[in-house]
């Protein structure tokens, strides 16, 4: 289970505004060394809407790969549609990474009836993902 504090990490980008992988390398150190329970990325704070595919697994893949198993990692998997996060919490878990953060989005409306179905539509597609539910404003 998950606890304590898990720090939504920022992406780095260069003055040329392509990401940083050597700077996103520095960023889980720094949070390693701060005492953090464990990590969240991408996240909305991560400005993860920035991010292509590629960058966005690559960036993971740093995050992982410093990590080595220590903390537990939450990959952000929100997305305008259940196929899209469907594909983030695949690519996570291909990654190691078990526990994925999500936001139902706001097409799937407000009822309970369709936001559990958003969710269990994932949870069923994605055997072993572990899923922390988000709302941001």
């Amino acid at each position: 289970m998950l606890h304590g504090m898990l720090p939504v990490l920022p992406t780095p980008f260069t003055e040329a505004g392509s990401v940083d992988p050597e700077a996103m390398a520095g960023i889980v150190d720094f949070a390693l060394a701060s005492g953090v329970d464990g990590v969240v990325f991408p996240g909305f704070a991560s400005e993860v809407d920035e991010l292509s595919a590629a960058e966005r697994t690559a960036l993971l893949k740093v995050v992982v790969n410093r990590i080595r198993g220590r903390l537990p990692i939450v990959a952000g998997a929100s997305a305008p549609t259940a196929l899209e996060s469907i594909s983030h919490c695949r690519e996570a878990l291909a990654n190691g990474v078990r526990h994925v953060m999500i936001q139902a989005p706001k097409s799937v409306g407000t009822t309970t009836e369709a936001v559990s179905a958003f969710y269990g539509e994932i949870a069923a597609a994605v055997p072993g993902i572990e899923i922390v539910l988000q709302n941001a404003p």
